[in-house]
């Protein structure tokens, strides 16, 4: 799975990295990357999922966002059990976000249940559909590549504490969770960015509306 983040974007925040840096700064990549995704499952690219969904009020909610494409929509069960109707153009709409709505229209129904004429729609529904970021936002950049910069600027103090020395004097700062310190950490600030409701909803990608 590829890293969330570059080189590039390590040294654009800290500046050149020395011999030392260089040594250890993609295996911290990778280490914040994983970490990111662990926090925030949205940052995961993919391709043409399928997933089966319950209907409720004639809606389906897609579990993955931000939604980039939706492939096809099926109808679970229907006409008979084992076979899946799939749904044509015009006969579901799909918000943007993260919900498809499906037409209570029988113009378009083929053998349907006669259940669907007093209002009660299919049970279940089968979606292929992508989601994720094709490009990681500029916000989780930045956070990811602090998350290795943290590392980076204290290379050698104990795990969990900060510090500096100014001349002869050493200084312990602190000592917490998501310090800097031996291994790449989440604090508080970065995990507020990452359960942004800005990225977990997602934007506007596709639409197919009911005609």
């Amino acid at each position: 799975m590829a890293d969330l983040i570059t080189q590039t974007d390590v040294a654009a925040r800290m500046g050149p990295l020395n011999a030392s840096q260089l040594q250890r700064v993609d295996a911290l990549i990778k280490d914040a990357s994983a970490l990111a995704r662990l926090e925030a499952p949205w940052l995961e690219t993919t391709a043409d999922d399928e997933v089966v969904l319950q209907v409720n009020n004639g809606k389906l909610t897609l579990p993955a966002r931000p939604v980039t494409k939706i492939t096809s929509v099926h109808l679970v069960g229907i006409p008979t059990p084992g076979a899946d109707l799939p749904l044509p153009a015009g006969s579901w709409a799909f918000d943007g976000i993260d919900t498809i709505t499906l037409s209570t229209d029988g113009g378009w129904m083929v053998n349907f249940p006669e259940a669907w004429w007093d209002g009660d729609g299919p049970g279940t529904a089968r979606v292929v559909y992508s989601h994720g970021f094709t490009v990681t936002p500029d916000e989780i950049v930045g956070v990811v590549a602090n998350m290795v910069i943290r590392v980076l600027a204290s290379p050698s103090l104990v795990e969990g504490l900060t510090g500096e020395n100014i001349g002869q004097y050493g200084y312990q700062m602190s000592q917490s969770a998501g310090a800097a310190g031996a291994g790449v950490r989440v604090t508080q600030a970065d995990r507020a960015v990452f359960r942004n409701p800005k990225f977990r909803r997602g934007y506007t990608t596709v639409q197919t509306p009911i005609g």
